[in-house]
């Protein structure tokens, strides 16, 4: 007999979630809709799940368990759905803690788990900026509603009774998806979140199974459940009644394999593949006015807010102008030390950098919604390493998230100059493909004297770590040279003649290309900062007109601060050379600037 939840039943829970999500991943990409159609709310969730799952330790504690499920979640989410539904288990493991206290190895009963469904629904539409029914909010609710009716009905109730009462309300919502939200009706198709979300209950009434208990933890002793495993459990999990033909599992005539292949069929028909209604073109249009999603976490410093809101939720009214589909997570109890997991669609990353001011920014990625995570070059697949690849561009200037996004990579922001392991490894997974290069505007990827060539510095060693974490091979372009925004801002317009070349070559004219960029350093500036001093600009105006020659292009990166008599100054002396400017905002306070020629 069930006993309620235990920490051993969440280690299973989170597997189990993974693999099922793992199975269905490229069904609920291609049947993604809403808020974009950017075809990639499987691989969102999957993320997600799986860095939650990994952060769960060997202990006996549920409300650990729980929370160690939610905060690495947090770190993980990507995208809408992932990143509500990391504030949903954080939402469940608030209620659990309550209900735990002090005490270690505690269990959730029947009574405790509906509440945590209520205040996981809770705070998972309090996180959104503007909840729209018919999706994995509204199943949320439906799923806490039906599992708090059944405990008031029989407060004895099991947990994965309770879980299977949840199960049954939240399918019947997504069956109704399409009735509440037009663009669901229109393409033809249920809420991928909403049926993500119904997946990962699944995997808790398998969870939940007679057998499994504490002392019988097959994810500790076994490892993961394959996909076909977790689908056996999906499969397993009765409610109810089917909804929209969800096969009940319950069907004595069917065996196991027949009940896989009946959900594997449900699945199939309730994310039918977007492309194949006559109306995508119509529908899927991305929007043009918020082509950009961003995502970072966000460590609030003490004058990150006014006091009259807590933490979180200053920054969510603070970003509210800066995008759409805003989702602003993390526990407000924590909010001092643990971090707020921020995602928006907006048409410029620099001013959401700039909303957050008083915030401390770690993670901060940024990619171009039209082309998704993973955005492949490169002519055919990968061969031996060295077909398809990908990019990343490394910036402390908010200004070129947008343009590094916009020409195909992962954007990734320095708030202060340094890069850490799980940052990189973040962008190396975003970016897709087993090959990527870095493009780096931040200077102190390369040697300093003092280090020999076997310790290349700090940036490049957690890259190589992040590389190695994530199965990547990853190399920096031109990475034993001095490197300044204004490079990084040039280099990006030799990639459009690079992409349909395999990874090597592309290294290879990115190297090159890299090189033949000379960085102007300011005057009394070492090569080191490669002009990222202030001034007034009349300084590198007499250091150009001596290094300018005919048909250069000059690049410069200038700060938001930086005098309009010195930019009237530079135009005029690279007019008179007969040489191109380029001028770039930088997007930072103060008036500093780089600056790069490119002799053509």
């Amino acid at each position: 007999m069930l006993t309620g939840v235990t920490a051993a039943h969440v280690r299973r829970w989170a597997s189990e979630s993974v693999a099922a999500v793992a199975r269905y991943r490229e069904p609920l990409n291609r049947a993604n809709v809403f808020p974009v159609p950017d075809s990639d709310t499987g691989t969102n969730l999957l993320l997600t799940l799986t860095q939650g799952a990994a952060s769960i330790g060997r202990h006996d504690d549920v409300s650990l368990a729980l929370s160690e499920f939610a905060g690495g979640a947090l770190v993980g989410a990507r995208g809408n759905s992932g990143t509500i539904l990391a504030e949903y288990l954080q939402g469940l493991a608030n209620a659990a803690a309550e209900f735990a206290g002090a005490e270690a190895g505690s269990v959730l009963d029947g009574v405790q788990l509906a509440a945590a469904f209520d205040r996981g629904a809770s705070a998972a539409f309090r996180a959104v900026a503007e909840p729209a029914p018919g999706t994995i909010l509204t199943a949320a609710r439906s799923a806490a509603d039906a599992a708090v009716t059944a405990v008031a009905a029989a407060p004895d109730l099991d947990t994965r009774s309770v879980t299977l009462a949840a199960l049954a309300a939240a399918r019947a919502a997504v069956s109704h998806g399409p009735e509440e939200l037009d663009v669901l009706r229109r393409a033809g198709v249920v809420d991928s979140g909403a049926v993500g979300l119904v997946l990962v209950l699944s995997a808790l009434a398998g969870a939940l199974s007679p057998g499994l208990s504490g002392e019988d933890d097959s994810s500790a002793a076994h490892g993961s459940p394959s996909p076909d495993d977790a689908a056996r459990n999906l499969a397993h999990a009765p409610g109810a009644g089917p909804a929209v033909g969800w096969p009940a599992a319950d069907e004595a005539a069917k065996g196991v394999d027949d009940q896989v292949a009946a959900a594997d069929e449900w699945l199939a028909t309730a994310v039918t593949p977007f492309e194949a209604h006559p109306w995508r073109d119509e529908t899927a249009a991305l929007d043009p006015e918020h082509p950009f999603e961003f995502m970072c976490l966000a460590y609030p410093e003490a004058d990150a807010g006014d006091g009259s809101l807590d933490p979180v939720a200053e920054l969510r009214s603070r970003l509210a102008d800066t995008g759409v589909s805003l989702v602003v997570i993390g526990d407000a109890l924590e909010s001092g030390h643990a971090p707020a997991r921020v995602h928006i669609h907006t048409p410029d990353p620099a001013a959401v950098i700039a909303a957050a001011d008083g915030w401390r920014l770690r993670q901060v990625v940024v990619h171009e919604l039209s082309r998704g995570f993973g955005h492949r070059h490169g002519a055919g697949p990968k061969v031996n390493g060295d077909g398809q690849w990908s990019w990343i561009g490394v910036t402390r200037a908010p200004g070129l998230l947008a343009e590094i996004a916009r020409a195909g990579g992962i954007a990734l922001f320095s708030q202060d100059g340094t890069v850490e392991v799980n940052e990189f490894a973040r962008a190396l997974t975003d970016a897709g493909c087993d090959s990527v290069l870095v493009l780096s505007g931040i200077g102190e990827h390369a040697p300093r004297p003092q280090e020999s060539e076997a310790s290349p510095g700090e940036f490049a060693t957690n890259l190589a770590r992040a590389a190695k974490a994530t199965g990547k091979t990853a190399r920096i372009v031109a990475g034993d040279a001095v490197a300044n925004e204004a490079q990084l801002a040039a280099a990006l317009g030799h990639l459009p003649m690079l992409v349909t070349e395999s990874f090597t070559r592309a290294e290879s004219g990115l190297d090159a290309a890299w090189r033949a960029l000379l960085p102007i350093p300011a005057s009394g500036a070492s090569a080191a900062t490669a002009g990222r001093a202030g001034g007034d600009g009349h300084d590198l105006t007499a250091t150009l007109t001596k290094a300018l020659q005919p048909d250069d292009l000059l690049v410069v990166v200038a700060d938001d601060s930086w005098p309009r008599e010195a930019r009237a100054a530079l135009s005029d002396a690279v007019r008179a050379a007969d040489c191109e400017l380029v001028l770039v905002a930088s997007g930072r306070t103060g008036n500093g600037y780089a600056a790069a020629i490119e002799r053509l």
